[in-house]
């Protein structure tokens, strides 16, 4: 018998006791034979007691709640347990039957012991793998629906019946063509919709990513994928939805703002120039055009050396900069600037930078005002985060 197997007679006492249970128990058929009072249950669980061969003969609750999945059939007793033996875990499925003799007459019984423990791990593996990926799409943020081969939804997630507003009963018939009906009148392109999705159905290795609108304003984001097996067995297709409203208007709100604050610099008298954390011109206003004679296409993405900071300000310039990025409002700096023609021009000022380092917010305002001396054009100018640069709005005139 390829299980470990042993037989008992009605006193008990054992009678036979195959090769694979000497190889499961370690105690050969000469230390066992002729034993009895639970002499067999010792290798097991280390003392004398009833086990299914015992059980299957005469029940006892007691003992029959150490197995799990416990099954009578008539004269079989079937059940599950799990030892610590030699050091390792064994899950074991067990089965007893009684003996009878030609008369029906009770004769004894015997036991026939299943290791399944590599069949229970990988069970286990798969159990929890299961779980994992079903809480993975029950806490998603998506909506997924998954569709087979046959157009039935096999699998769908809470998400994507909340999301979409599916009734119960379409829910219950698991008919993809049903769902896709009873979301028709809310999109606000229906047609463009459905010709998609038959489209992809139909072209079944091909994959989607697009975004669509809903006529109550939402908007959704949309990926499909087939399920294609090892052996290129197609076995349907998954869809995942995401409400992507909220991200859309956020971006748009600062779209808005972007170019509100554009069209502000663009029609500022001063000239102001915002910079990246990498001190790179980001934006480059029409009047630091005129002020420096430089194109906003000629400086964007340049830093300021060697283009109006001069070499011999340069270490200054550096210093303030790094205080600026470590996050120093009080940093300011009066230094030398110069225009294209190479005209020279002073600069002074309290400079700010804004926390957001990645950001062309995080940049200086610098804004500039002119006077007449002998010694030609000079230009002043401060620099100030975008946030702080309105309380600099009035231009100072310069006594010299």
């Amino acid at each position: 018998m390829p299980d470990a197997t042993f037989v008992i007679d009605r006193d008990g006492k054992v009678i036979a006791w195959n090769k694979a249970i000497e190889a499961l128990t370690r105690v050969t058929a000469g230390d066992i034979l002729g034993k009895s009072e639970y002499e067999y249950a010792i290798p097991f669980y280390g003392e004398r007691r009833p086990i299914l061969v015992d059980l299957v003969l005469r029940s006892d609750p007691k003992w029959e709640q150490k197995y799990t999945n416990l099954r009578r059939e008539g004269d079989t007793l079937t059940g599950e347990t799990y030892l610590p033996l030699w050091g390792k875990g064994a899950h074991l499925l067990c089965r007893a039957a009684i003996l009878r003799d030609g008369s029906g007459a009770v004769m004894g019984a015997i036991e026939q012991i299943h290791d399944f423990t590599e069949h229970k791990q990988v069970e286990e593996a798969l159990k929890f793998r299961n779980i994992y990926l079903s809480t993975l799409q029950e806490t998603s943020l998506d909506g997924i629906l998954v569709v087979n081969d046959e157009g039935k939804m096999t699998y769908f997630n809470q998400q994507f019946v909340r999301m979409w507003g599916i009734p119960p009963e379409v829910v219950k018939s698991r008919s993809d063509e049903q769902a896709l009906q009873s979301v028709i009148d809310k999109l606000a392109q229906p047609q463009e919709f459905i010709e998609r999705v038959t489209y992809l159905y139909q072209h079944r290795e091909e994959k989607s990513h697009e975004e669509f609108a809903l006529k109550d304003g939402r908007i959704f984001d949309r990926y499909s994928s087939p399920m294609f097996g090892e052996d290129g067995k197609y076995y349907g297709r998954v869809w995942y939805f995401r409400d992507i409203t909220e991200r859309r208007r956020g971006e748009e709100a600062l779209r808005l703002s972007q170019a509100r604050l554009q069209l502000q610099m663009d029609r500022m008298p001063i000239g102001c120039i915002l910079w990246t954390p990498e001190f790179r011109v980001a934006s480059w206003n029409p009047a630091a055009e005129r002020i420096f004679g430089f194109a906003a296409a000629d400086v964007f993405g340049k830093q300021p050396y060697g283009l109006i900071v001069p070499e011999g300000a340069r270490r200054q310039v550096e210093a303030v900069w790094s205080r600026l990025l470590e996050g120093d409002a009080s940093a300011h700096s009066v230094n030398e600037n110069t225009t294209r023609d190479a005209a020279r021009s002073s600069a002074n000022g309290p400079t700010r930078l804004s926390k957001k380092r990645t950001a062309p917010s995080s940049a200086c305002c610098p804004w500039f005002t002119t006077s007449r001396n002998t010694g030609g054009w000079r230009w002043r100018s401060r620099t100030a985060s975008s946030a702080s640069a309105a309380s600099w709005n009035q231009p100072r005139r310069d006594s010299g």
